[in-house]
């Protein structure tokens, strides 16, 4: 077994355990905040959350990871609830924030599922490029688990009343995140070709070193903090290898 199998293999069950997780706060969190579907009519298309192109009408579904699948309708949805939502709304009283924020077992689990997508993208960028469809298989895996990672974001940013810097990571990630999904669907399109691939990867790196991760640093901190659930998860967002000599 190469090193691409065995990494893939070692996060697989990982992934699926939490897709049910993540999937439950989701659909919780919908209840809780939309009460019905939004007609279809108010839907917002993701090209209007990033500043980047469009990363989800190109995505292709490898058909051997059929487990990481990820609807374009799904995210639709998941990404129309966050914009629905206040990400900075006062909150005068406990009670009223847990009625229509998450809970601490959400946000627990939130920060967890991200924890492991954050660890699967950075493994991915921390394996030497090849080409073929070996590499083009764990770029698809990889995938999965970035795509992931606006479930998590919409569950942290309908907590109440988050400070000004954590509101400002919110709207950053929103910005700048679609580039990460761009650059590794580029990867999977251009497989054969290394040239590229470096070039991408150089890309994503830049954009989670500079940005993302950075932001989680501020997002993760707060958002345990207001819930006092700091002790329960994991607060030092891992870094590739890349972000200790990459300049920003």
């Amino acid at each position: 077994m190469n090193d691409l199998e065995s990494t893939m293999k070692l996060f697989a069950k990982t992934y699926k355990d939490r897709c049910v997780r993540a999937r439950v706060n989701v659909e919780s969190l919908h209840t809780i905040h939309l009460h019905s579907p939004p007609p279809t009519s108010t839907l917002i298309q993701p090209r209007t959350l990033y500043t980047a192109p469009d990363p989800f009408e190109t995505i292709r579904k490898p058909s051997k990871l059929s487990i990481l699948q990820v609807s374009k309708m799904k995210t639709t949805m998941i990404l129309t609830a966050l914009f629905g939502c206040s990400l900075a709304a006062p909150s005068t009283m406990r009670y009223a924030k847990r009625q229509s924020g998450p809970s601490q077992g959400q946000v627990v689990a939130a920060i967890d599922s991200w924890n492991s997508d954050v660890t699967m993208v950075n493994s991915f960028l921390n394996t030497p490029p090849t080409t073929g469809a070996s590499y083009g298989d764990f770029a698809s895996f990889t995938l999965g688990f970035a795509q992931d990672e606006p479930n998590e974001l919409m569950v942290l940013a309908m907590i109440q009343a988050l400070p000004t810097d954590a509101t400002n990571a919110i709207q950053n990630l929103m910005q700048v995140f679609g580039g990460v999904l761009t650059n590794l669907q580029d990867i999977i399109n251009n497989q054969n070709d290394l040239n590229v691939i470096n070039a991408d990867i150089a890309n994503i790196n830049q954009i989670r070193c500079c940005h993302v991760l950075p932001d989680l640093d501020v997002l993760w901190t707060a958002a345990a903090d207001d819930e006092g659930v700091s002790n329960l998860v994991n607060l030092v967002v891992p870094r590739p290898n890349a972000c200790a000599t990459l300049t920003c």
